[in-house]
């Protein structure tokens, strides 16, 4: 027989037996009686939470006015169902209150919710056991004191397998936020959630329009708890993370954090521990390349905000950074750590004081800093300007002052007299460094410049060019511009005081204004280089050259030849008071490539040129070297300037483990004549493990060495220490018999369907 009881009476009989199971249970206890209870929904009932597991099947649905916990205990989904007490109550501080989802249930959803407040002051636990499904295990507040005293703590396998959701339908506060893994989501639309403990870690993401704020003032952990991996949050720009008071740490592997940041007044932005930076025992501007803590969601920073670190890590602000009032960076000086500021539209101002050594500060632009002064206090503090290839000139007006440097890293930077740093200016490679009032420049391949003003030099060393574009450049003490140094002769402005060339280069890129510049300078020895004049690039090579004549607008005197230019193709001489080139030669050197090929149809002439840091990839380099229907055609006739052990690469060559990189979709031709290589490559070098794009070879590739060349190794392919460097095309590599081979001679490093040697 069956037996139908009232609603309240079944409540009680079903939480007097141990192993409950909640939903449509059967009963056979009462004197062979079969009684079978709904609990769904138990409108008015209470349940205790006293260490015995309670189960909601899969479809289940449970309603209680209060549930009392008093020891831990796992409330257990089979699937999709919901569970929702009014008041959560308890004092047991150590008690877990887990749910879990055990079931596969791939989009279904098992919730709690808890509706009003609550004096719960353990754990709630939030775990999906499930293999598929996303956010499937939810705690949903809808009372502003649902939790308050309670710690969340959210986890799962992964956002593709399962994962726990804290949903705050109201603003709402808990009192400390927990994580076993990132496969956590915290959500909400418009709502605040506030955690007020001590401290609390996060290692998830944030959805919706959620902000999140930690009014502790101890410290919120943002990490995975494992500075080896990544912390991949998903993406959700109108969420927020706002750390009202106390310290935000970050401990993680790579991170790239798009939510919102907001860091109230006198709060703390530390790095605990993270990924390493390669350049942490020493300055390398490089290092902002490797990966670290990136925040591409806007930031905002109230007063009195200091950042922080001990270890040498990356900090990235890449979205809009404001900050009225400036920031700090202090703390212990280890190892050297990395703060760059890449948006051009910060709205910072007030003053950003650098108190910690061993640091730099980098900016993309003088829009990075807003109008924000710097403060610097000792010689192992930067300022790293990494700017936009091109001819526009970036102007910087911000003060800057103290013991610090400044390197120009990349782009055309230009400082006033507000930027008044006591240390050196580094100009590396590929940028230009313009200053007014004095410098101590470090040239690190790059190019200092007058500027459009009066610039005094105090010290100049390294290797680079100067030049005066429309300023006038003074050197306080005599310069010899000797090896690996050089002058840009075009330009309106001059170069005074004691300045002599002997052993440097003289750098044209036109016959354009190249009077000025050289105006005042002895000269006795060196070099006239043409690498950078694309006119002259484009003749080279071509019968068209011949009868040309270049005036180079001072008298050189008899110490200057053309930089990797065969002597026999021109003729110097002064006239009138100027260097006068005549060129006889049209620099093409025929070409018979090996027969042992068995090609149909294969160039017979190519542009020749010696093989130095200039030229070690000559795919592209100059106009002549692309020929219809073949692609690049290149002979190297020698290493320049004593030159020896070389890299040539007939495609591509760039050793930036981060590099771009860049396919080439034509043949290759390269045949060597003479002189001394570590490597040749017939195709491209490629290092960018860390970069991106592609390095690949779709055409054929042909190498030849002869003459008395001498060579350590050869690659006929591509070279592949990075990534994505395939030859598609087949691979050709002829060696005549006095060229001299010391290792191996590689047909294909990566890629290549056929091998096509004759040695």
């Amino acid at each position: 027989m069956k037996l139908k009881l009232p609603l309240r009476l079944l409540a009680a009989l079903v939480t007097s037996f141990a192993g409950v199971t909640v939903g449509t249970v059967t009963i056979t206890a009462l004197a062979g009686i079969a009684v079978t209870v709904s609990l769904s929904p138990a409108l008015g009932a209470d349940i205790t939470f006293d260490g015995t597991q309670i189960t909601v099947p899969s479809g289940g649905s449970v309603t209680y006015d209060a549930g009392n916990v008093t020891a831990s205990t796992t409330l257990q989904f089979s699937g999709a169902g919901t569970a929702t007490i009014t008041n959560l109550n308890g004092d047991a501080a150590d008690a877990v209150l887990r749910v879990n989802r055990v079931a596969s249930g791939a989009a279904s959803l098992s919730s709690l919710i808890l509706n009003g407040p609550g004096t719960f002051n353990g754990v709630i636990s939030m775990y999906s056991n499930t293999t598929g499904g996303t956010r499937n295990n939810i705690l949903e507040l809808n009372h502003a004191l649902a939790a308050q005293n309670a710690t969340i703590r959210l986890g799962g396998y992964s956002y593709a397998a399962g994962a726990s959701v804290l949903q705050a339908n109201v603003d709402t506060s808990i009192s400390k936020l927990e994580h076993d893994n990132v496969a956590a989501l915290i959500t909400g639309e418009g709502t605040t959630l506030t955690i007020t403990g001590d401290s609390s870690s996060y290692g998830g993401s944030f959805g919706g329009s959620i902000t999140v704020d930690y009014v502790g003032g101890g410290i919120f952990t943002l990490g995975n708890s494992n500075k080896n991996t990544a912390l991949t949050p998903a993406a959700s720009p109108d969420a927020t993370l706002k750390i009202s008071s106390g310290t935000l740490s970050l401990y993680s592997g790579n991170v790239n954090w798009t939510q919102k940041l907001v860091m109230g007044d006198n709060t703390v932005l530390t790095v605990k521990d993270g990924p390493p930076v390669s350049g942490y025992y020493s300055y390398d501007a490089n290092s902002i390349n490797g990966n670290g803590f990136t925040f591409s969601g806007e930031a905002t920073f109230g007063s009195g905000v200091n950042m922080t670190t001990e270890y040498g890590k990356n900090i990235k602000f890449t979205g809009v950074l404001t900050a009225a009032d400036g920031f700090t960076i202090s703390g212990s000086d280890s190892e050297y750590t990395y703060y760059t500021l890449s948006n051009t539209e910060n709205q910072l101002g007030g003053t950003i004081s650098i108190t910690r050594n061993s640091t730099s500060l980098g900016i993309n632009a003088s829009g990075s800093l807003g109008t924000a002064a710097v403060t610097t206090t000792s010689g192992s503090q930067y300022i790293t300007y990494y700017g936009t290839a091109g001819d526009a000139v970036d102007v910087i007006d911000n003060s800057m002052t103290g013991a610090g440097n400044f390197v120009a890293q990349s782009g055309w930077v230009h400082l006033t007299e507000n930027v008044a740093l006591t240390g050196t200016y580094t100009v590396n490679s590929g940028a230009v460094l313009s200053k007014a009032g004095t410098v101590n420049a470090v040239l690190a391949g790059g190019r200092l410049d007058a500027g459009n003003g009066n610039l005094t030099v105090t010290g100049i060393s390294g290797s680079g060019m100067i030049s005066a574009s429309s300023g006038t450049m003074n050197f306080q003490n005599a310069l010899t511009v000797g090896e690996g140094m050089g002058i840009l002769a075009n330009g309106t402005g001059s170069i005074t005081g004691s300045v002599t060339v002997d052993g440097g280069r003289l750098y044209y890129t036109s016959m354009n204004n190249v009077s000025s510049v050289l105006q005042s300078i002895t000269f006795t020895s060196g070099l006239i280089d043409f690498s950078l004049f694309q006119e002259f690039q484009d003749l080279y090579g071509s019968d068209a050259l011949i009868g040309q004549t270049y005036d180079l607008g001072v008298n050189l005197g008899n110490g200057f030849t053309l930089a990797d230019i065969d002597e026999s193709l021109y003729t110097i001489s002064n006239s009138s008071g100027k260097t006068i080139i005549t060129f006889t030669g049209s620099g093409a050197y025929d070409t018979v490539w090996d027969p042992a090929w068995g090609l149909g149809s294969a160039p017979s002439s190519a542009a020749g040129t010696l093989a130095d840091q200039q030229t070690m990839a000559l795919y592209g380099i100059r106009g002549s070297s692309m020929q219809d229907g073949f692609g690049s055609v290149n002979v190297v006739t020698g290493t320049g300037d004593g030159l020896t052990g070389v890299i040539l690469a007939g495609g591509y060559y760039n050793t930036s483990a981060t590099a771009e990189g860049t396919a080439i979709t034509t043949g290759i031709w390269t045949d060597v004549r003479n002189g001394d290589y570590n490597i040749i490559i017939g195709g491209s070098y490629a290092n960018n493990w860390g970069g991106t794009g592609a390095w690949n070879v779709t055409g054929d590739i042909h190498t030849q060495i002869q003459g008395d060349s001498v060579v350590n190794w050869v690659v006929g392919g591509n070279y592949k220490d990075g990534l994505n460097a395939t030859v598609t095309g087949d691979v050709y590599v002829s060696v005549d018999g006095n060229a001299v081979i010391k290792g191996s001679l590689v047909g294909r490093w990566h890629g290549g369907p056929q091998f096509h040697q004759h040695h």
